[in-house]
């Protein structure tokens, strides 16, 4: 489980609960790090600093209900990554530009990853 899951609890101070569904296509030869789970906690460690919420993976099967982020990260090569997302954090559905990165000197890695990270958090911003 990336995510921890939604308490039903919820007291003052808490974080609001927003619910998450991130995928990873593609692969990088060579860079074993480049996991789903190690990509997507990226961005959630990303996103819930720079939203001040807590995100909840939320279940592939059933449709977003309440305020959700949908992320798909897209792995193309061995130097480039695309995240495109749509999120509800309004009263409104919003599909946001493609953000991508590119390396030209070496593979795709991580640090790569929290750039394309902190981007997509800040767009989000946006969206609140």
């Amino acid at each position: 489980m990336l995510l921890a899951q939604q308490s039903a609890a919820s007291g003052p101070g808490t974080r609001p609960v927003v619910n998450l569904q991130c995928t990873l296509s593609g692969s990088v030869k060579g860079a074993s790090g480049l996991t789903r789970a190690a990509v997507c906690a990226r961005f959630v460690q990303r996103i819930e600093g720079a939203l001040r919420v807590r995100l909840v993976e939320a279940p592939s099967a059933s449709g977003p209900t309440g305020r959700w982020i949908n992320i798909q990260i897209k792995l193309v090569g061995p130097a480039h990554a695309e995240a495109t997302f749509t999120s509800r954090l309004g009263g409104t559905v919003r599909k946001h530009q493609p953000i991508g990165v590119d390396v030209m000197d070496k593979r795709l890695d991580l640090r790569e990853i929290d750039i394309l990270a902190d981007a997509v958090a800040q767009a989000l911003r946006t969206a609140v």
